[in-house]
């Protein structure tokens, strides 16, 4: 855990350093963010956090040392630049909404993809290999990584359901962890509004409905 941290100003002013010696090619934000650890107890711990999309934990950094969050079964919230965080399972889940039973969760992952030269009007320049569109992709951003690769972070979403998680996709795992009435009941809405299982607008739509239809 965070025990025994001796403050936020002096864990940031060693981030630096510390991180020279650091992969931080999986870490979702370029730097570590000022955030906080709610544990089950009511206590809380701050410190500079940031997420490994590697192992979908959160890091952070004590008395100049890199380090994991462990004992995640003590640990209730995890807040991290305006967004919460909680684990379930050993793994670390953002939280896209959660207004009733249903809950839209989110983890992260990367992937390497080598730079490919382009012509423009000042020589060649490099560029992912692909370019995607983050409304139509799992892909949520990408960054420089060792000047000929750049590192893609993923979004993959979830439904938390009494305490079981499903994959957004196939949706038929979701659909069915409902009651045979429910069930129709979701699947016309899903057909009526043309849900998008990859569009997170659309989750959060199917989310709300959920809760507010099928109390």
């Amino acid at each position: 855990m965070l025990a025994g941290i001796i403050g936020t100003m002096a864990l940031a002013s060693s981030a630096q350093s510390v991180l020279e010696n650091v992969n931080t090619k999986p870490l979702l934000f370029e730097t570590f963010i000022p955030g906080a650890v709610r544990l089950k107890s009511g206590a809380v711990e701050k410190a500079p956090l940031n997420y490994n999309t590697d192992n979908q934990n959160v890091v952070f950094i004590k008395d100049e040392k890199y380090m994991e969050l462990d004992d995640l079964d003590k640990v209730d919230t995890i807040y991290l630049q305006h967004k919460k965080f909680i684990p379930v399972n050993n793994t670390v889940y953002q939280v896209v909404t959660q207004d009733g039973p249903v809950v839209l969760l989110v983890s992260f992952s990367n992937k390497i993809q080598p730079l490919m030269a382009t012509a423009d009007h000042n020589g060649s320049s490099k560029q992912a290999q692909s370019q995607v569109s983050n409304t139509v992709t799992d892909a949520y951003a990408t960054k420089i990584y060792r000047g000929n690769y750049s590192v893609e972070i993923r979004k993959h979403y979830w439904f938390k359901k009494n305490d079981k998680l499903y994959k957004v996709t196939p949706k038929k795992q979701f659909v069915n962890s409902f009651t045979s009435k429910a069930r129709n009941t979701v699947e016309n809405y899903i057909a009526a509004e043309n849900i998008n299982f990859d569009y997170e607008p659309d989750l959060i739509k199917l989310v709300a409905f959920c809760n507010k239809e099928l109390q």
